[in-house]
């Protein structure tokens, strides 16, 4: 079976996240990656990490093992139409053993979040007594 992969916001991270490295086993509430976008080439993305959603229909748990982690990095540019509102514009990947030392910032960009490969996983639609989020 080939790894999947799932993106972790940094808000996410830092409100509630739980730290994890290479090798651990984890279990997370995560939704489809459909039509997500990044403004670089990040790679493959499955599923993102989503543990703020009382949306339990939507929702999936995932189990795996991490077998990758790479710390995402986007630089901001002002938006043509509002110049108060940042867009994405570019970024960068670097790869990581854990998730416990990464800088905030790095060459000016800013951190956002992490690109996590799980390997040995199995997914399944999470029943409602599984989202605890209100």
């Amino acid at each position: 079976m080939k790894d999947c992969f799932v993106y972790y916001e940094s808000w996410q991270y830092e409100c509630c996240g739980r730290l994890f490295r290479l090798g651990d086993k984890i279990k997370w509430l995560v939704n489809l990656a459909e039509g997500m976008e990044f403004p670089f080439d990040i790679g493959a993305v499955d599923y993102y990490y989503e543990a703020h959603s009382s949306d339990w229909q939507n929702l999936f748990v995932l189990e795996g093992t991490v077998t990758g982690l790479q710390i995402v990095y986007m630089e901001y540019t002002p938006s043509a139409e509002n110049e108060k509102l940042f867009i994405p514009c570019d970024g960068r990947l670097l790869s990581a053993e854990d998730i416990e030392h990464y800088a905030q910032t790095l060459d000016g960009m800013i951190f956002a979040g992490f690109r996590v490969s799980l390997g040995d996983y199995v997914i399944r639609k999470a029943q409602k007594e599984e989202v605890t989020f209100k």
